[in-house]
């Protein structure tokens, strides 16, 4: 399952939910790899068996503003919410995750929020892990979610997202997944104000007969694709305004614009 984005409200059809096994309504608390799970993942008998854990380094992302998804970050601000992606780019049909944070004295910090698009939970109603909500589809080999989350008012310090992603393989039981797993560690900012604030960033929305997207970086593609995870289009778009005309009436699409690094997502209601 795998990685991420922007938009209102991480290639990208991976969140759109399949129903079916492998712990589809979320996975119990305590198997994100991290120390204070004892270094449990989902690779453990009876939740999924086969292969041991894989380390996949870059399957978390973390943007320090929800406001401003530009630029991934590896600091947070206290008190300010932030947004974890997590992406996985690998062989599977559908899957899961499970996510925690700690601080360097192995205690949960910060609180979890579902992010629109990306239904998630606290795993088995503890607010300190969270998890899919019905089983995400890989589309293309790829798996995508996010996760918000808002660290405390005060400075503690260092803290560690702790992810895995189960890529399972479709087959109705527990062998024969794959689990991925991963860390980052974000730094504390002192002070908000010293967030860097971009004036200019992507802009994507409908007219009601075109798309328009100002772009601007020197050079993006855009990729759109619907909710049964098709690709409808994939251009390379110049820095500057763009109009894409679009047949569409009363649909939904996920709009990504990627510049190296930089990825824009927007989720987009086209109406006629």
């Amino acid at each position: 399952m795998r990685r991420w984005v922007l938009f209102s409200g991480l290639g990208i059809a991976a969140l759109f939910l399949l129903h079916g096994v492998m712990n589809s309504a979320g996975a119990p608390p305590g198997y994100t790899g991290a120390p204070a799970d004892g270094g449990k993942t989902c690779a453990t008998s009876p939740c999924h068996t086969g292969a041991a854990p894989v380390d996949m380094p870059g399957m978390i992302t973390f943007f320090e503003d929800t406001a401003n998804l530009g630029t991934p970050s590896t600091q947070y601000v206290p008190g300010q919410r932030g947004r974890i992606v997590l992406s996985l780019n690998a062989p599977g049909v559908r899957g899961g995750f499970e996510i925690a944070i700690f601080d360097t004295a192995n205690q949960p910090v910060g609180t979890f929020h579902s992010v629109q698009g990306f239904p998630s939970q606290p795993a088995g109603g503890n607010p300190n892990y969270y998890t899919h909500q019905g089983a995400y589809a890989f589309v293309n080999n790829t798996f995508i979610t996010m996760v918000d989350w808002t660290p405390p008012t005060n400075n503690v310090g260092p803290v560690t997202i702790y992810a895995v992603i189960n890529a399972a393989n479709g087959n109705g039981l527990p062998s024969g997944d794959t689990i991925y797993k991963s860390s980052l560690i974000l730094q504390p900012k002192v002070s908000s104000s010293a967030i860097p604030k971009n004036p200019i960033e992507p802009k994507i929305y409908w007219t009601s007969s075109y798309l328009q997207v100002q772009n601007p970086w020197d050079k993006a593609q855009l990729s759109i694709y619907n909710l049964q995870g098709q690709q409808l289009l994939q251009i390379t778009l110049s820095k500057g305004i763009h109009t894409i005309p679009m047949d569409a009436n009363h649909q939904i699409w996920i709009v990504r614009l990627q510049s190296g690094t930089k990825v824009f997502y927007r989720k987009i209601l086209a109406v006629q």
